[in-house]
């Protein structure tokens, strides 16, 4: 969350997911150590993160990819009433209000004012206070006085209180009598027999039911029309599924083998630098779209040794119900030279290690001998070269795509395949990015591309550096922008990628010297959020307006109005400009005293 939404050592989140970190909001949490907890039903052979809090390190926290089952699940019912029965000290709380759910917690531990202090500050930390309403008791008795008082219903409900008999199966039971008509109820720690009980009862009353392989395994219930999200369990794991649980079916199993995606890997692993959660985003897809007759050919865009183009061909060649090619696009003589934006982390390409001339992979020892030892030398066609030369004349010989994987690297690549190839996805066809998060040349050809298009592309992250998005594309129509302007309207622009203590510096000094503005309820600040995720931006600087507004005592109507910017197309940032009063860059790395001073430069004393 915030600046930063990688995903730690020994965490894992299904590929596709929306990733956030709310991990500042909870300074207390740690990695605890499992095999202090005596449960009999925690998983301890599960080899990812146990998080608990250092003050009460007994009682563990939803893993990462936990919380992001809740929190993808709730993305769908933004604004709608939701209820949590067990909250602990506020992690699942805050990532189901962070979806924009309008929540009821009902745990007796909030009847303890530290307890309830320190889940107020992290979700007040958070930004999400406003939509949470703590309620101390103990379920079902404080579910049927919500019901009784404020004419309660429920759209989505997170079972995770008591975990012994009868508590789960009394929680169901109440829960499924004030759920809204379209529905869904989430269960943590299914692991435990107990808990079970509750979504075998859900099953018998006719929900629909599925659970999720995670460490300590989730279960939901359904009706009406709402879908779960599908979640794809780590293949780094060798999941079992207790006896108790083996007459569900598993999100992500259902014509996915994880032996079979292993099994592959094992082969291709020596001919590819992709991440395992990338080569399975890569196999899932291939294999859906075969299995669902998708039409057209495969494409991949930076080949390398060759080893995820004869993964995705071995696929292919076992599931497809058409004839396809995959076509494996390379220079094969190692990377292009790169242009001044193809930065990581501000370091220039050529002096990361990873410039011009390097991951060279010439073609008989390396693609053409691993596509041979799979037997698919007759389904890939290589084509080395630039893309620049190599796309135009091959694009009418690809067809339709089903799949493009662009692994450019480069802004001026990652233009070249997607100003060739993009029109020639099909429709619900995938569009798989490797390089996003790591190259900013890369990140900001595909926004410009977008822009350049007014399309907005859906992007699912898949690990810190790798995104994909299902090409449904809709131009983006914008007749009005959706902020508030007002007499002094501020642009902005910090750079993001620097150090977060240099961050905070800035937005800070910037804000608080705003805040001191006399007429300060007449301004606006817009902040430019184009390559962050929005949210996060959010989160990040409320923070920072929190504690300043709080040591100022502002009244409302004194608080300056703020928007974040993100997604804008060339026409939408045009008529955002022409409004702008005055622009300030954040990019001085933490000197307060220059910022300060930039801010009195633009004399906004004298308007």
């Amino acid at each position: 969350m915030f600046a930063d939404t990688a995903i730690p050592k020994g965490d894992y989140v299904s590929p596709g997911f929306q990733v956030i970190r709310p991990d500042r909001c909870f300074p207390s949490m740690i990695i605890g150590d499992p095999s202090t907890q005596p449960w009999q039903y925690l998983r301890r052979e599960i080899p990812h993160n146990w998080y608990v809090d250092g003050r009460q390190p007994y009682v563990g926290f939803l893993s990462r990819d936990e919380a992001h089952i809740l929190y993808n699940n709730a993305l769908k019912f933004a604004g709608q009433p939701a209820l949590e029965i067990g909250c602990w000290l506020g992690w699942s709380a805050c990532h189901l209000a962070l979806a924009g759910v309008e929540l009821d917690v009902v745990d007796p531990m909030l009847g303890r004012e530290d307890f309830l202090n320190s889940v107020t500050s992290s979700l007040t930390m958070a930004g999400v206070i406003d939509r949470v309403n703590l309620i101390p008791g103990y379920s079902p008795a404080a579910v049927v006085d919500l019901v009784e008082t404020q004419q309660k219903q429920w759209s989505l409900i997170f079972i995770d209180g008591n975990h012994e008999v009868p508590g789960p199966l009394e929680d169901a039971i109440a829960c499924a009598q004030f759920a809204a008509p379209d529905a869904m109820i989430l269960f943590h720690d299914l692991a435990a027999p107990a808990v079970a009980q509750g979504l075998d009862y859900l099953k018998s009353q006719g929900w629909q039911t599925m659970v999720y392989q995670t460490m300590q395994i989730m279960g939901v219930a359904w009706r009406g029309n709402v879908q779960p999200v599908t979640h794809q369990p780590d293949p780094a794991v060798n999941w079992q599924l207790p006896v108790h649980l083996q007459h569900y079916d598993v999100s992500g199993l259902g014509n996915f083998d994880l032996e079979e995606f292993k099994e592959l890997v094992s082969q291709v692993r020596p001919f590819t630098l992709l991440s395992e959660m990338r080569l399975y985003s890569l196999y899932t897809a291939t294999k859906q779209i075969c299995l669902g007759d998708l039409p057209g050919n495969f494409v991949e865009c930076g080949a390398f040794k060759g080893g995820a183009s004869a993964m995705m061909a071995a696929v292919i060649q076992r599931y497809t119900q058409r004839p396809r090619k995959l076509f494996a696009f390379d220079t094969f003589a190692g990377m292009p030279e790169p242009t001044e934006i193809d930065r990581h982390e501000g370091v220039a390409a050529n002096d990361t290690g990873f410039g011009v001339g390097t991951l060279s992979a010439p073609v008989a020892e390396n693609i053409g001998k691993i596509t041979q030892q799979l037997g698919v030398e007759d389904i890939v066609e290589i084509v080395p070269g630039l893309f620049a030369d190599t796309l135009p004349v091959y694009r009418s010989q690809i067809g339709e795509i089903a799949l493009l994987h662009a692994d450019g690297d480069w802004y001026e690549s990652t233009m070249d395949i997607f100003n060739n190839l993009y029109d020639a996805v099909v429709p619900n066809g995938l569009v798989q990015i490797d390089d996003y998060g790591h190259w900013e040349g890369c990140r900001a050809a595909v926004h410009d591309f977008e822009r350049s298009r007014n399309l907005q592309f859906a992007l699912e992250k898949i690990d810190y550096t790798g995104v994909r998005f299902i090409n449904n594309p809709k131009s983006v129509a914008h007749p009005e922008l959706p902020y508030e302007f007002r007499e002094i309207n501020i642009l902005l622009c910090p750079d993001w990628q620097q150090p977060e203590t240099d961050l905070q510096k800035e937005l800070s000094a910037a804000i608080s010297s705003i805040l001191a503005h006399p007429q300060k309820g007449k301004i606006a600040i817009f902040i430019e959020s184009q390559n962050i995720d929005a949210e996060d931006a959010s989160l990040f600087v409320s923070g920072i307006f929190m504690d300043l507004l709080m040591e100022a005592e502002l009244a409302e109507d004194e608080e300056p109005a703020v928007s974040f910017l993100s997604n804008l197309n060339l026409q939408q940032w045009g008529k955002l400009l022409s409004q702008i009063n005055y622009y300030l860059p954040l990019n001085l790395k933490g000197d307060t005293a220059k910022t300060i001073e930039a801010i009195k430069n633009m004399n906004l004393w004298q308007l």
